[in-house]
């Protein structure tokens, strides 16, 4: 239960770090960069969008059998270079390493509109989540491995969500309150 436990003050942690970078994006009134990339997605014949970018060579690299996550925070300068890069999570060293190289590779691959001109850099947040190699719910896994997977669920739809709100004008992210274990009602 410790594990649990520990992993929901880190992706506490981790979500109000991301409503800080948003509520910076959002504060800076700068339209957000186009990402675009010139490689061909052999299996469908067409550019590759960010996620599918981003993502490359992943599906090489043996899954975990329990849940992760990680969070990479990049920054894109007016320019298109990525000046700043860092991760939190659990995933697999291989898995992050892979993710913050992928991310290094889309630097000169932004298009910014001419008519930003007031702000010099953007913070970019990519959620990764992976599920582990099998369902918690039909096969016999522990407990521990059936909640942090129901958890991690939970967490991506929730950042999913978020994700679409904050990329509505009309929608502002209230900081989450932290309570319980280790913390008085902020």
């Amino acid at each position: 239960m410790d594990i649990i436990i520990n992993m929901a003050m880190r992706v506490l942690k981790i979500l109000a770090l991301i409503l800080f970078l948003s509520d910076f994006a959002v504060a800076q009134d700068w339209a957000v960069p186009k990402f675009y990339i010139e490689d061909v997605s052999k299996e469908a014949g067409k550019g590759m969008d960010m996620y599918s970018f981003l993502e490359k060579d992943i599906d090489k690299i043996k899954s975990d059998s329990l849940a992760t996550w990680g969070v990479f925070f990049f920054r894109v300068t007016r320019q298109g270079k990525i000046d700043s890069l860092f991760y939190k999570g659990t995933l697999k060293k291989e898995v992050a390493d892979l993710i913050n190289k992928n991310i290094k590779l889309t630097e000169g691959h932004w298009k910014v509109s001419k008519t930003a001109t007031s702000v010099k850099k953007l913070w970019f947040v990519y959620p990764y989540f992976n599920m582990g190699n099998r369902n918690c719910l039909d096969f016999d896994c522990s407990a521990v491995a059936k909640v942090l997977q129901a958890n991690i669920t939970d967490m991506a739809e929730a950042m999913g969500t978020m994700s679409l709100y904050t990329e509505s004008k009309n929608a502002y992210f209230i900081r989450p309150t932290k309570t319980g274990f280790g913390y008085d009602r902020e």
